[in-house]
């Protein structure tokens, strides 16, 4: 790529393990690519199953020979305190190494944890610290896992957020409704800095199959993919779901998770939805696009809370490359607003309402070519890796020249 000159040196550091679900779909495809641009420096956490797997040393034979050094740190776990602590030491003597002897000057920090690797060394070294947010991370165990907001653990990771904020060359946010937050919380911080790279996914991966495109569909297949607890309100797809079936009873719903299948069942009995108008499956990651590819659209409810206006699922992602539109509560602006621009989806609060009329808009939605192109189209344009590589190579090279000035 002529645009870049000389390749950036990048200490990229995430405290989700690369071989972990998240590592895996989100994290070492996007290093590849920024790879092609970038001298890329990765410090993870790994589980020790994870580092002693044939999938580990695939990985790190494919990254090795993008010239990508990854140094893989055994994730302690246990007892929990002690053993975060022994990471954070780890994880920080690591990065002394490489900003010392290696000259990293950009360090890229995925989400909040990772800040605490770096926090004693950027002023010292002069850092330029990227801080990629991955949403209101201290909020969401709030809002999920039962933190009390005025709790010691709670106030330290807000005071180091703020000082994340208040120190990085360039905050990345994956909605416009959580940078009008922080605009509001931190006037002093310049609004160039805050830049919006929602979840991607891999636009080679999730591909839009011809032979699934239909323009007269009778029969409707739903698809719901990922968790049904914590920032998820399963039980509320499933009340709609019941209500349309009573319409429709060819109509079904596709499940894809892992390790929530009872809770599912029991969902599905409470509602009285027939075994054979639902499937509960278990998908490894690398085969969820076929799966994706057999549907007619996804669906999903978020649970609205202070958090959520940071976050944008994957799934989205994934639903919008594979040319599958949606149907969700209006949980942030960015998905209000996405809907309303575009005809990809039905932004929808799962209350009453006309429910033969409903299914008829659902019909006419997913019958409509147009609107799976459009899906497609979005998702290359918005939501792809492609799309996220691009304004990480230029937000990485702005920084570096003005580290070199």
């Amino acid at each position: 790529m002529s645009a870049f000159i000389k390749k950036t040196k990048i200490l990229y550091i995430t405290y989700d393990g690369m071989m972990e679900s998240i590592g895996s779909s989100q994290i070492l495809p996007i290093i590849k690519k920024l790879s092609k641009n970038n001298h890329m420096h990765i410090l993870s956490f790994e589980k020790k199953e994870d580092i002693k797997s044939k999938e580990y040393m695939s990985e790190l034979k494919k990254l090795n020979k993008n010239n990508v050094i990854w140094i893989a740190l055994r994730y302690w776990s246990y007892p929990k305190t002690i053993a975060t602590m022994a990471n954070i030491i780890k994880g920080a003597i690591i990065c002394c190494y490489l900003i010392i002897i290696k000259k990293v000057r950009i360090i890229h920090i995925r989400s909040s944890m990772p800040g605490l690797l770096v926090a004693p060394f950027i002023r010292i070294f002069r850092l330029k610290i990227l801080y990629d947010m991955r949403g209101f991370w201290a909020d969401e165990k709030v809002d999920r896992y039962g933190w009390n907001n005025k709790g010691l653990y709670y106030k330290f990771f807000k005071k180091l957020e703020e000082n994340l904020i208040l120190k990085s060359e360039r905050i990345i946010c994956l909605t416009n409704h959580s940078i009008k937050i922080l605009n509001k919380k931190f006037p002093q911080v310049n609004r160039n800095k805050f830049i919006c790279i929602p979840t991607c996914s891999d636009e080679s991966n999730f591909k839009l199959r011809k032979k699934y495109i239909q323009t007269r569909k009778k029969n409707i297949i739903f698809g719901y993919l990922g968790t049904v607890k914590l920032a998820y309100n399963f039980e509320k797809v499933i009340f709609l779901f019941s209500k349309l079936l009573n319409l429709d009873k060819n109509i079904k719903i596709r499940i894809f998770n892992k390790g929530s299948h009872n809770h599912i069942r029991r969902i599905m009995k409470k509602y009285k939805i027939p075994k054979n108008s639902f499937q509960i499956k278990f998908v490894e990651r690398k085969r969820i696009h076929r799966e994706i590819s057999t549907i007619d659209l996804g669906i999903f409810y978020l649970n609205t809370n202070y958090s959520i206006n940071a976050s944008f699922p994957t799934k989205i992602a994934e639903f919008f490359l594979s040319g599958k539109p949606i149907i969700c509560n209006p949980f942030n602006n960015d998905i209000i607003n996405l809907f309303k621009k575009n005809q990809v989806g039905i932004s929808y609060d799962f209350k009453e309402t006309n429910y033969r009329n409903f299914l008829k808009k659902i019909r006419k939605m997913i019958s409509n070519k147009k609107t799976i192109l459009t899906c497609r189209e979005i998702g290359e344009k918005k939501y792809s890796l492609s799309f996220a590589a691009k304004n990480y190579n230029l937000i990485y090279q702005g920084i570096n020249l003005r580290n070199e000035n």
